[in-house]
């Protein structure tokens, strides 16, 4: 319906504005943690998972 469509594009919206700014995420590197330390990342689980118990 045109309703719910304005009420989510409206939720979006907010939620969109709710969000730290570009520049704040890029000066704040541990909220991309497994961006910017790859070892964090799907490797490091794969690597882990294949040690013996």
């Amino acid at each position: 319906s045109a309703a719910g469509a304005v009420l989510s594009a409206m939720v979006l919206r907010a939620a969109v504005h709710s969000l730290p700014e570009p520049n704040d995420v890029s000066l704040h590197p541990l909220h991309h943690p497994a961006v910017l330390h790859p070892r964090h990342g799907p490797s490091h689980h794969q690597r882990r998972a294949k040690t013996p118990l």
